[in-house]
């Protein structure tokens, strides 16, 4: 069975007003909601990248005995049984690597036998 009863188009404009109202102010709390999430992470950011500059401009300063701030996991078998990966440096860039010298063939004198296809 359905409901056959009609709906009065006041009463139907007037819930789609009022849906219409409730979807505005959902979305303009996103947007505001997103607008702090950004000012936020400009914040962060800025502050990053503050301690990098302020950290490039002192020396590094190693401690004579370092505490160790836990103890060493250990390796299970399966990450020890996994290959190495060597990387391999890059050659400085005034060394190149030098070019193959291929010795000089025999010049084509006409001759077709010497220079089987």
């Amino acid at each position: 069975m359905t409901n056959d009863v009609p709906i009065e188009p006041e009463a139907e404009s007037q819930s789609l007003v009022q849906m219409m109202a409730r979807m505005m102010s959902q979305m303009d709390d996103i947007r505001a909601k997103q607008a702090s999430e950004r000012e936020a992470m400009r914040v962060q950011i800025k502050a990053l990248q503050e301690n990098v500059t302020s950290l490039q401009g002192t020396p590094a300063t190693i401690p004579q005995s370092p505490t160790p701030l836990a103890l060493p996991i250990p390796l299970s078998p399966i990450l020890l049984a996994l290959p190495t990966v060597t990387v391999m440096p890059s050659s400085p860039p005034g060394q190149t690597k030098k070019k193959a010298i291929l010795p000089d063939p025999p010049r084509f004198d006409g001759v077709r036998r010497k220079f089987p296809a």
